[in-house]
């Protein structure tokens, strides 16, 4: 066993009825052991990549299911001799000790349950605090994925993210429809500078916004308890203008590679006629340009939905804006597949608290025959969409920053 896990210290338990939890300690898999939570037919592994091994073979939890405990670098040496029992198949009932009904169930009565001996419940910790519990069994898999997610919508849903969400999509929408109007009138500028100037500024507000609500996320872990949107805002302007930075840089890049794309035809076109293509070598031009502009679409989409982990990068490890953009490509090179999954989770999540005022709002509009051309209807339509965005906006933000965690610190890279 390499030196490593031997530090870390991190034991993978299977259930007799399938379930895979994950301990961060010895100490933790004990006490769950004595409380009954971690039944005795359970199987153990130290690495995710190793063979599971029946927990009663172990020799740190020999003691506590009646054999002799040995030391730990006799635990390394392997299980001992002798047939290997057969593991329980998902969904067995598991064995039980042998003994009347009438002394389990005094036994068991006398055991406090996981919840309530562990520290966090001693002190009345819930939230966060409880996620940062020693004794905590965290599940492994699709299930432990959307705990962590409903985690995270537990931490969202308070007023100061709220507010600060819905704030961030009224002045998302604002931007969207007010900067091109404002040009329009004055007369200056074509199309395209409107376009780019409206990405701009979006941009900004959302780096300034996640930084607000990564730094409270943040507070709220390091400080175990619920955090006021100003003791965040001292200093949110420097990582702001960081994330900012590595916004213009990563969308900018492939939005402008996209934009070229997308207009090459037209310039294939005149390139054609001034070197005097033939119409079929112009045909398979065009079919691989549109077929390439696709390819970048997807990519370029992907790349929006995966720059929310580039905050929680910048603002909990503090680095230099470039070594952050390769600690972020790090990221999801190690966890690609982990992160699809969970950032589905994550908008699907997102998008079921956005649905109750998302869904009014948008029958209103296409419902019927309204005007929304004037000034005041559409500021009106600017509070009313950037309301129903906002719980979305704030826990993408407040989801990714649990995601970054589990990645980060609690997975092991494959």
């Amino acid at each position: 066993m390499s030196d490593a896990t031997e530090k870390v210290d991190i034991w993978y338990i299977r259930l007799p009825e399938g379930e895979t939890l994950r301990a961060n300690s010895t100490a933790a898999v004990r006490h769950h052991i004595e409380t009954g939570k971690i039944p005795r037919t359970s199987w153990v592994r130290r690495d995710p990549e190793a063979e599971w091994t029946p927990l009663e073979w172990v020799g740190d939890f020999a003691d506590l299911l009646g054999g002799t405990r040995r030391s730990r670098s006799d635990t390394t040496e392997g299980p001992r001799s002798g047939p290997l029992p057969a593991m329980p198949r998902p969904g067995s009932t598991p064995d039980r000790p042998s003994g009347s009904h009438e002394a389990m169930k005094s036994a068991t009565s006398k055991v406090p349950s996981a919840s309530e001996s562990s520290p966090a419940a001693a002190k009345g910790q819930t939230g966060v605090a409880s996620r940062l519990d020693p004794m905590r069994l965290k599940t492994i898999g699709v299930r432990g994925f959307g705990e962590e997610l409903l985690a995270a919508m537990d931490q969202t849903l308070v007023s100061g993210k709220l507010v600060t969400g819905c704030v961030t999509g009224m002045a998302l929408w604002g931007v969207l429809i007010g900067v091109p109007r404002l040009m329009a009138e004055i007369g200056i500028g074509p199309s395209w500078l409107a376009t780019l100037i409206v990405d701009a500024v979006q941009l900004l507000i959302l780096a300034y916004a996640n930084t607000l609500l990564i730094r409270i996320t943040q507070e709220e872990v390091t400080r175990m308890k619920l955090v006021r949107l100003s003791d965040v805002t001292p200093g949110a302007s420097t990582f702001a203008l960081r994330l900012y930075g590595g916004y213009l840089l990563l969308a900018g890049i492939a939005g402008t590679l996209l934009t070229l794309l997308r207009h090459s035809p037209q310039w294939l076109g005149t390139l054609a006629q001034e070197l005097d293509l033939g119409l079929s070598m112009l045909e398979v031009l065009a079919t691989i340009i549109h077929v390439v502009t696709l390819l970048v679409a997807v990519g370029y989409w992907l790349l929006i939905g995966l720059m929310w982990l580039l905050g929680p990068v910048l603002i909990f490890e503090e680095p230099p804006l470039g070594t952050a953009i390769r600690e972020w490509a790090s990221l999801i090179r190690k966890h690609w597949r982990q992160l699809m999954l969970y950032e589905g989770l994550a908008l699907i999540l997102g998008m079921a608290i956005t649905l109750p005022l998302g869904v009014p709002v948008a029958l209103a509009y296409f419902g019927g025959p309204l005007l929304v051309s004037g000034l005041p209807q559409q500021l009106t339509l600017a509070v009313l969409a950037g309301t129903a965005a906002g719980p979305l906006l704030a826990f993408l933000a407040v989801a990714n920053t649990f995601i970054y965690l589990n990645l980060r610190y609690e997975s092991p890279s494959r």
